[in-house]
C-alpha cells in the first residue's frame, strides 16, 4: 500500500527522531521521509534531551570567544 497523503498520513509512523523532523508521505516515489530539521544552521540538534543548542563559532585563534592568546 505505502504511504498516502492525509491527515495524519497512512503509512508514514514516527521514527522516534526529534532530530530529522516530521515523517511526510512522497506519493510519487511512494515513500516516506523525514525534513524540516528543528535546529538552524549555527545550531547542534541534541536527540535526547530533543532540544537545538547554539554552537559557538571557532575564530581563526583557535578560541570560541575570539579573544587573543596572551600566554608570555
Amino acid at each position: 500500500m505505502g504511504c498516502q497523503s492525509g491527515v495524519p498520513l497512512e503509512g508514514c509512523s514516527d521514527d522516534g527522531l526529534w532530530c530529522n523532523g516530521e515523517e511526510h508521505c512522497d506519493e510519487a516515489l511512494d515513500q516516506c521521509y523525514a525534513d524540516n530539521v528543528p535546529c538552524g544552521e549555527d545550531q547542534f540538534c541534541d536527540e535526547e534531551n530533543e532540544e537545538c543548542i547554539d554552537v559557538l563559532p571557532i575564530f581563526a585563534d583557535g578560541f570560541e570567544s575570539g579573544s587573543t592568546n596572551n600566554w608570555s
